[in-house]
């Protein structure tokens, strides 16, 4: 199995390739550092966008591995200018084109990453590849074509309500809940737990590759991709076996409950998700 930790980048002074983060960015990115210590990342990739690349470095700041991988496959794809307003058709034919592209790209970068990890280029953990050994990978399913050495398209298994929050009751050793205790927001490592060595990767990206990328792994098609919220300075986490993605976590900003302006209330939720 493979973890990918999900993050979307935390707010950015724009949506220029050269843009940094806010003042307000760089608190959320120290914020959701704070919450992944613990965490053992085997690689970690970003969007060659400045801010998801500054909101990864934040987040790897006092580690000495792994090295940050920038990668323009994981790129948003902003629409033309003008088109959401004055063209409806035109952005849904856009949008479908959009889609294709960024599943074909993430695809891609499913493959690289997965080679780079079991080539011990990224982690010192990771294992290298055995000489004539297929690799196995995601396939992205039956709307791309087949790649040499992927797998099946699979179906999504869902967790609970409670695995998909980052805000769970405390337990005791025991493993019964703690009723007295307040609900807390875990760090990552609780979430990930500690029952395997397979590898973890942490990509920071932006909403819309985030969300086709989660399809990809869930083995859902890219069109579904309008089911999950990505948020920025957002945790995530989908579980990769061989033959099947189980979404662990998804949108959790709990750890912005204590940083000025960092959560809004439910009400403000809205924020327009029109780039790719």
């Amino acid at each position: 199995m493979t973890d990918y930790l999900l993050v979307r980048h935390a707010p950015a002074e724009s949506d220029l390739p050269e843009a940094g983060l806010t003042p307000q960015g760089r608190s959320e990115a120290d914020a959701l550092a704070r919450r992944l210590r613990g965490c053992t990342f085997d690689a970690a990739w970003s969007s060659d966008l400045e801010r998801a690349a500054e909101t990864a470095k934040i987040l790897l700041a006092g580690r000495t591995t792994p090295e940050l991988l920038r990668s323009p496959l994981l790129r948003e794809v902003p629409p033309p200018d003008g088109l959401l307003a004055g063209d409806p058709a035109g952005y849904g034919a856009w949008e479908r084109e959009a889609i294709a592209g960024l599943a074909e790209r993430l695809s891609e970068w499913l493959s690289t990453s997965f080679l780079k990890l079991r080539a011990g280029t990224t982690s010192p953990r990771a294992t290298p590849a055995k000489a004539g050994v297929q690799v196995t990978t995601v396939r992205t399913g039956p709307w791309m074509p087949a790649q040499a050495g992927m797998t099946a398209p699979t179906t999504a298994r869902y967790l609970g309500n409670d695995a998909l929050s980052g805000c769970s009751k405390p337990k005791h050793a025991s493993g019964t809940p703690a009723n007295a205790a307040p609900w807390t927001c875990f760090p990552m490592a609780t979430c990930l737990g500690t029952e395997t060595d397979e590898p973890t990767i942490l990509v920071v990206s932006h909403a819309g590759p985030l969300r086709v990328l989660t399809c990809l792994l869930l083995g859902l098609p890219p069109d579904a991709h309008w089911a999950f919220r990505f948020d920025r300075a957002s945790i995530s986490i989908v579980r990769r076996g061989a033959d099947m993605g189980t979404l662990l976590l998804l949108n959790d900003r709990c750890h912005l409950e204590g940083v000025q302006g960092g959560c809004v209330p439910l009400a403000g939720c809205g924020d327009t998700p029109h780039t790719y």
